[in-house]
């Protein structure tokens, strides 16, 4: 794991949590995680896991196709792009 990397609480106090930020190692067996709602605290390194990538939905309930507001932003720009090279 790196710093900054997000982490599931697996095990532990602070399993509660659920999530948080992984900070660093303190020590041989404990790590650094920054806890979500909480502050930071010394884990066990047995107690947490990276968390998966979140998933691209880009399709709705309906079939429509439903973009990321930031790859809607790039569309709009490179549409405006074009259009300004027509005129």
């Amino acid at each position: 794991m790196n710093n900054g990397d997000r982490v599931l609480i697996i095990g532990g106090m602070y399993k509660r949590y659920k999530t948080g930020t992984y900070l660093g190692k303190y020590g041989n067996k404990m790590s650094k995680v920054l806890i979500d709602g909480e502050k930071e605290r010394n884990v066990w390194t047995s107690s947490i896991v990276p968390a998966p990538a979140p998933k691209k939905k880009y399709k709705d309930v309906k079939g429509n196709i439903v973009l990321p507001r930031e790859e809607y932003n790039q569309l709009l720009h490179e549409i405006d792009e074009l259009t300004a090279t027509v005129e």
